[in-house]
């Protein structure tokens, strides 16, 4: 699968990051909603925000991209991410394949 993973600027990575680093392709592009949008088109196949440093406006359309392709946006434990305008602090995983999205919550645990 390829992934794109947001972890810089953090103190510490999460090891199951580094850890899901081995089994995957990573690539980056630097734009949340234009990596949302290829997860929504199947370009890649998921995205992953530790960080938390993300506000809702940031995602706000490509998460209606994503939602409308049938794809999930889930906080870092697999719960459905439904944040209002005005949230910030927001980590994120986006996939639109369930067994990934699984593998994916696993290794953050």
């Amino acid at each position: 699968p390829i992934v794109s993973i947001y972890s810089y600027g953090i103190k510490i990575i999460p090891k199951g990051i580094i850890e899901l680093g081995k089994e995957i392709i990573q690539r980056t592009l630097g734009s949340i909603a234009l990596d949302m949008c290829f997860v929504a088109d199947n370009t890649t196949d998921g995205l992953i925000d530790t960080r938390g440093l993300l506000s809702s406006y940031d995602i706000m359309a490509s998460q209606l991209i994503l939602q409308e392709a049938g794809g999930q946006l889930t906080d870092l434990e697999g719960r459905p991410l439904n944040e209002d305008a005005k949230a910030t602090n927001i980590a994120l995983i986006a996939t639109r394949d369930d067994k990934l999205h699984n593998r994916i919550v696993e290794h953050l645990k």
